[in-house]
């Protein structure tokens, strides 16, 4: 222990004393200038100075003193150093300077870095822990099957508080800080291999590799759900990510999208993501989306189907002739029968009981939600037998969450439940938002358990020579849609017309559209360069004076005028963190404003086409209104193939813009397009 120290309170006290109350069967020898002894422990000088082999060095010293502190245990073969000392890049340009001179001390000695600014880690196999809280002021947990893997300490702590008081234990915690060396990536794949592990949550402000990033989510997502938070997803919340750990966040849809291929649950707050924790923890995943409800008190199943309505995911079960039989044969009268099942503020235990039993055996029902009120008299004479029965749940196989809030007896009421295998959720919002998180999981993994692969579509020429050798660093329209057409895309019928050439060989269907071919004009109608509802070539000689005489030097094109009915917008988009990927959006000048669109990595498959669609706020207006009804077939098809292309040409496009695209009954046509290219693309 690097910067020991016997005051309480400081850091180097407190992580000796929580390593020390660990119960660790090793040898631990503190280090501090002063010398002298620490809890009956010998402390020595410096690391270099110890007698005995060291396997991890835990470092809280200043930072300005770190990069030496790793040269001192490069010299006794230390292969583990823990950083908890702060003061680095998330303070500025000095603090990033100390940062890379750790780092180098590191690597230059192949020392693997967990840190620096970080709380460390807490083994529930054996208790080791390395946290600088006391434990007068903050509970450990016990062992369990949940992991924690995290950028912010605190939200770590605060975690590993609400797992300890709802009797659930942890497998493995660790918090990286600004993860100079070790990140998520190396802590996802040692819990992959853990066996302890059943779920894992996730809190990251930044992904550097984001193709590890996305292999290992998707190998977890598979046996072992992540529950992830992504911070820093505003402008405010990536400056103030970049003060906390110097993370550069990238852009939050990328990362929401890449997030929904892997098959990470992706929450917005830590008491979302403790309630998801909390119930996958315990319960088996829905093997259906019907959730049949029973409560002593109504409110909070009306409130619960009403939240269900509003997420779309989940549905109120619509339960059989013989459960209804059953119910109504079983319960008293006044007893309401129906989904949800109200028993009335006189229900005991019994009433519970018979309601349960019938739900659970409802093939319809793959979820129970018991909205139970405590407080009720009746109740409370017989509680110790309802209590005694909620384990037996277990036997039917459905997920069971219930519901409950109220005061201390309550609270009392909802810990001996969980003791008993079931979790409770305060609020009917966060249980059914808790419940649709994990449904829309338990689709991810039955989608891709169709073995779905991306594949090219057809009509697509994969060969790079359709690209053909562009003129300038930025091509034309008219080379984009080349491309396009090359790839299968549909476009508009299109002429060059060249600076000298007139339209009288223009031979398509009018109406037609006349525009500005240049590459250094991307916003063509601002500046006068397209003209519209052309119906005779009469108008299309007026307008072709009129254009050719604002742009005298530039090619202009002739298109046919198409029709659709719904603009959308689609394209390619690099991001810093997971490369190209794939965009689509409410199109034309809505695109902007509104900002509804959806991301997913290249390549894509059908299913991840459908899933981007959905995630669109504007996605009802795809499914027709007013007597439209434009192709969402068409749409999925071209979001493929602009995917295609995209994989072929990776390494040379920066940026493709299709908007609008006009979406029809059976086709989508792209009507304008840009390109910005990476790099010049090499001639053949």
């Amino acid at each position: 222990m690097i910067g020991a120290s016997a005051k309480p309170g400081k850091i180097g006290c407190e992580v000796l004393r929580s390593v020390l109350a660990s119960g660790f069967r090793g040898k631990v020898y503190p280090i501090n200038p002063k010398k002298g002894m620490i809890d009956g422990l010998k402390v020595y000088p410096r690391i270099d100075e110890v007698p005995g082999d060291i396997d991890l060095a835990l470092v809280a010293v200043h930072a300005s003193l770190v990069p030496d502190v790793i040269e001192q245990c490069a010299t006794k073969e230390v292969k583990g150093v823990i950083v908890i000392s702060g003061g680095f890049r998330e303070l500025g340009d000095e603090g990033a300077r100390l940062e890379r001179d750790l780092v180098k001390a590191a690597k230059k000695s192949r020392i693997r870095v967990i840190g620096p600014n970080c709380i460390g880690v807490l083994n529930g196999e054996n208790g080791f822990n390395t946290l600088f809280h006391p434990t007068e002021a903050m509970e450990r947990p016990p062992m369990g099957n949940i992991s924690i893997v995290t950028q912010s300490g605190t939200y770590g702590v605060s975690l590993l508080e609400w797992i300890a008081e709802s009797g659930l234990g942890v497998s493995k915690f660790v918090s990286f800080g600004n993860k100079c060396d070790l990140d998520e990536v190396d802590a996802l794949s040692y819990l992959a291999d853990d066996p302890c592990t059943k779920v894992i949550g996730l809190y990251v402000e930044d992904v550097r590799d984001g193709k590890a990033f996305m292999n290992i989510a998707r190998r977890l997502s598979w046996e072992k759900p992540v529950v992830a938070i992504k911070a820093g997803a505003t402008k405010a919340g990536a400056s103030a990510a970049k003060s906390h750990t110097g993370a550069l966040t990238g852009r939050d849809e990328v990362f929401r999208g890449a997030a929904a291929q892997a098959g990470l649950i992706l929450v917005d707050d830590l008491d979302e993501m403790f309630d998801v924790l909390k119930v996958i923890s315990t319960q088996p995943l829905p093997r259906g989306r019907g959730v049949g409800m029973v409560t002593n008190g109504a409110g909070p199943c009306v409130v619960a189907v009403d939240w269900i309505e509003r997420f779309r995911t989940l549905r109120v079960a619509k339960l059989t002739e013989r459960t209804l039989r059953s119910l109504s044969k079983s319960l008293p009268k006044g007893c309401i029968v129906s989904n949800p099942v109200d028993l009335t503020g006189s229900a005991v235990a019994h009433d519970f009981k018979v309601a349960l039993k019938a739900l659970a055996q409802d093939p319809e029902v793959g979820i129970l939600l018991p909205a139970f009120v405590f407080q009720d008299g009746m109740l409370l004479q017989t509680i110790s037998d309802l209590q005694q029965f909620m384990p037996n749940l277990r036997s039917w196989g459905k997920t069971v969450v219930a519901c409950a809030s109220g005061g201390e007896y309550t609270r009392t009421q909802q810990s001996t439940m969980q003791e008993r295998g079931v979790p409770v959720i305060e609020t009917p919002r966060r249980a059914v938002l808790a419940l649709t998180r994990i449904a829309e999981h338990t689709e991810w993994r039955s989608l891709r358990r169709s073995k779905t692969r991306w594949k090219t579509p057809q009509g697509v020429n994969t060969s790079r020579t359709s690209l053909g050798p562009w003129a300038q660093d930025t091509p034309t329209e008219k080379e984009v849609k080349d491309v396009l057409r090359a790839h299968g895309i549909q476009t508009p019928r299109y002429q060059l017309i060249a600076p000298g050439q007139g339209v009288e060989e223009v031979n398509l269907p009018y109406p037609l559209v006349l525009k500005v071919c240049s590459s250094t004009l991307l916003h063509k109608s601002e500046v006068g360069g397209v003209s519209l509802g052309i119906n005779d070539p009469e108008q299309l000689q007026q307008q072709f004076r009129r254009v050719r005489k604002k742009f005298p030097r530039e090619d202009l094109l002739v298109e046919t005028m198409e029709k659709g009915e719904v603009e959308i917008i689609v394209g390619l988009v690099r991001d810093q963190t997971f490369g190209l990927t794939v965009m689509v959006g409410l199109g034309g000048i809505f695109a902007e404003i509104l900002e509804d669109v959806a991301f997913r990595i290249l390549p894509i498959t059908r299913i991840d086409a459908d899933g981007m669609l959905k995630q669109l706020r504007s996605a009802r207006i795809l499914e027709g209104y007013r007597g439209v009804r434009p192709s969402r077939q068409a749409l999925e098809d071209l979001l493929l193939k602009v995917s295609a292309m995209g994989l072929e040409l990776e390494e040379l496009i920066d940026q493709l813009d299709l908007n609008p695209v006009l979406l029809g009954e059976r086709s989508a046509v792209v009507v304008d397009a840009k390109l910005l290219p990476r790099r010049r693309p090499m001639r053949r």
